[in-house]
């Protein structure tokens, strides 16, 4: 008896399986390629968030630290920490404006989701487990993987759509209905 957990160790569907899924994944559909691009943006994106966060943090702290050099009279000259400190807070401004436009945080977990959901499923199918392990014909197993690959990227593609719109919502002016 085998549950959805369990993998049957004696499977002869895998190596018939795994031609299947190596099929849908790079020759038919090049999904191969999908999940690379998924994986790929991913590392983009979380690699930009962190950037970004980096710079407003330095900035930030670059900003308090700065202030030790300032000119002590309120009416000096205008003095270099001035113009340091109100370009490092420009810098905070930008940084985290464009993070909230391209929404590096949000895309970059969404894509790794993605991705390391499709090399689940791939494993998944090609084993039997999971889904699979009732299904032990290998056509059904296939539509089943299919299906289940192609639901993947539907969720992310809802997902990366109405995090856009949610935030397009959020930037626009708010209507007085008074």
């Amino acid at each position: 008896m085998t549950t959805e957990n369990n993998v049957s160790r004696d499977n002869q569907n895998i190596p018939n399986r795994a031609t299947m899924a190596k099929q849908y994944f790079e020759e038919k559909y090049n999904l191969d390629g999908q999940e690379r691009w998924y994986s790929s943006k991913a590392s983009r994106n979380k690699a930009w968030h962190q950037w970004l966060g980096f710079i407003v943090i330095a900035a930030g702290a670059g900003t308090s630290l700065f202030q030790i050099w300032a000119p002590s009279p309120p009416d000096a000259p205008v003095h270099w920490v001035t113009i340091l400190t109100a370009v490092l807070g420009a810098i905070v401004v930008l940084a985290k404006g464009i993070e909230r436009i391209w929404n590096f945080d949000d895309t970059w977990a969404a894509y790794r989701q993605a991705s390391e959901a499709m090399k689940r499923e791939q494993r998944l199918f090609i084993n039997g487990a999971g889904p699979y392990a009732d299904t032990p014909e290998d056509e059904a197993a296939y539509v089943l993987f299919v299906n289940q690959v192609e639901r993947i990227i539907a969720e992310e593609q809802k997902s990366f759509w109405a995090t856009r719109e949610e935030n397009s919502k959020s930037k626009s002016p708010k209507q007085n209905t008074t």
